[in-house]
């Protein structure tokens, strides 16, 4: 017992709900470079019956005021954007035999771009999915929060 409560007392998970309900359609757009562990995450979006955007696409949209005065404003093809980050060392040492990794951290923050506000963040620190026998369920626990955007 004591073993378990070293190996496993290390990992933590934290979760912020702004209380908003997600609008429109389960469309949501990846702000990450591209690395083993983005898809993971985007795959299970996918999975949950998301259209998983690569990029923000923004494009420059320019109107005219009452006033004759003309404003640019950007313009998102998603409403919502996932910004993921992360801190992790992917040398031998620090795999899992399963094919994960250790995450000193790792932070999903999805934004509403109309808003600009966060509307959810999820952190989590341990090992990833894919490392037996102390697997986590950080990748699957990412994505069903941001499901629950849509689902509350």
């Amino acid at each position: 017992m004591i073993i378990a409560v070293a190996m496993f007392g290390c990992a933590h998970k934290s979760v912020y709900y702004a209380g908003v309900k997600a609008e429109g359609e389960k469309i949501i757009a990846i702000d990450a470079s591209r690395q083993p562990w983005v898809m993971e995450v985007e795959n299970r979006l996918r999975a949950s019956g998301f259209k998983v955007l690569r990029y923000e696409s923004d494009k420059i949209v320019t109107t005219q005021t009452q006033q004759n005065q003309v404003e640019t404003t950007l313009s998102s093809t998603a409403r919502y954007v996932v910004k993921l980050s992360w801190e992790v060392l992917t040398d031998r040492m620090h795999r899992c035999f399963g094919g994960g990794y250790w995450f000193d951290y790792y932070t999903a923050e999805v934004v509403d771009v109309k808003t600009n506000e966060t509307v959810l963040s999820v952190s989590r620190t341990g090992y990833s999915e894919n490392c037996p026998p102390l697997s986590s369920t950080m990748y699957s626990d990412i994505a069903n929060a941001i499901g629950a955007l849509w689902n509350q």
